[in-house]
């Protein structure tokens, strides 16, 4: 149970069309956790029901399509005292990610 998670790589998927959007995410700091949502992680949803938009990133598969998705950096952002946000750092020239409600757009 506290085995380290795996290195980040590129990794190639078939997914069906439909709307896909990041439930949540935990990043090592070192010494700690900065975990996206509070709770067990069964428990977390990356929806935004009252803003109906995603938490933190969302992108659309069509029929079809081939798509590349941008590598993602996620910083946290531990100066805030409320809601857990981040910053997320990206090159995204087409435009396939909707940015979510917690996402630091700084």
């Amino acid at each position: 149970m506290n085995a380290p998670f795996p290195k980040a790589s590129v990794t190639t998927v078939k997914l069906d069309p439909g709307y896909y959007f990041l439930d949540s995410f935990q990043v090592n700091m070192g010494s700690q956790f900065f975990v996206s949502q509070k709770g067990h992680y069964t428990s977390r949803n990356g929806w935004d029901k009252n803003a109906n938009a995603p938490k933190f990133l969302a992108f659309t598969v069509k029929p079809g399509e081939t798509l590349v998705l941008p590598s993602v950096e996620v910083i946290p952002n531990t100066d805030k005292t409320s809601a857990q946000t981040a910053v997320l750092k990206y090159d995204d020239p087409k435009g396939i990610f909707v940015l979510g409600t917690l996402v630091d757009k700084n």
